[in-house]
């Protein structure tokens, strides 16, 4: 894992005194330097190592050249611990975990590094205000002699800020603008659907009317069959019943003849048989 932030030069302070001694910023800032990015990070930022200088010299952070990590925590609402002893690595990754920087001083000589990260390897990575590099801890060829935790108690703000905290945020603001893109889309597709469900609304309204309508028609044509089913079944019977009728009747009135020929005249005879030849072809 690796804290983004940038490294910066102490040789950008220049011919600045540091604090209150005699030496310079350049040449002895190390400390300023792994504190302005530090703060950076914390979300206090200032304008340049000239500007944190001057505020630590207001805010009595200084005694000489040398910054006091006492009056730091004070002034800033910080935790601050010196650390001499140890497992440092663990130390400072267990800090990395948290996304709080640490400061280091190697060993050999009077010097200051931030550690921002490490690798799988589990290899340190630091910034150097010497070089104003980021490289392994282990490419300075020195160990570790001490280390300088700084924790905030706060969110440490001011007006300048913004721009530092955007910074150091801006894998989250990426993710938060690619999910409002993607809000404004559904939003856009919810739109629609809403139109469109209101357009099938008022299709179904116009409709349903006509629907129950024909639903109606439908149920009266309905009783309508039934009936003319019905009135159909007794005109059937009926016609049956008249066939027998009539049937019974041809039978009586050609017996009746048969019976009466005998005491017909001819003309009388040729009229029996006129009717019984239209009776059987009707």
């Amino acid at each position: 894992m690796k804290i983004n932030i940038k490294p910066i030069s102490q040789s950008s302070g220049g011919t600045t005194k540091l604090g209150n001694g005699t030496h310079t910023i350049k040449q002895s800032g190390c400390y300023l330097t792994c504190l302005f990015m530090a703060f950076k990070h914390f979300g206090k930022d200032f304008a340049d190592l000239k500007a944190i200088n001057k505020e630590f010299k207001e805010k009595g952070c200084f005694s000489g050249s040398l910054i006091v990590g006492g009056s730091v925590e004070s002034a800033y609402d910080l935790t601050f611990d010196w650390v001499s002893s140890g497992d440092f690595e663990k130390i400072i990754k267990d800090r990395l975990d948290k996304k709080l920087p640490t400061i280091i001083r190697i060993s050999k000589f009077e010097h200051f590094v931030l550690a921002i990260g490490y690798d799988d390897n589990g290899k340190i990575f630091v910034n150097d205000p010497l070089r104003g590099e980021t490289y392994y801890l282990t490419a300075t060829g020195y160990g570790i002699k001490s280390l300088r935790l700084y924790t905030p108690n706060n969110p440490m703000t001011n007006q300048t800020d913004l721009q530092a905290c955007l910074d150091s945020h801006k894998d989250l603001l990426d993710q938060l603008v690619a999910k409002g893109k993607e809000m404004g889309r559904l939003e856009k597709r919810l739109q629609t659907s809403e139109t469109v469900r209101k357009d099938l609304s008022k299709q179904y309204n116009e409709i349903l009317p006509k629907l129950n309508s024909a639903e109606k028609e439908s149920k009266a044509l309905a009783i309508k069959l039934d009936t003319a089913n019905t009135e159909n079944e007794k005109l059937l019977e009926e016609n049956e019943k008249l066939s027998g009728e009539k049937a019974n009747y041809k039978k009586w009135y050609e017996k009746a003849l048969v019976n009466d020929v005998s005491k017909k005249s001819r003309r009388q005879i040729i009229i029996y048989l006129i009717r019984s030849l239209i009776w059987r072809n009707a």
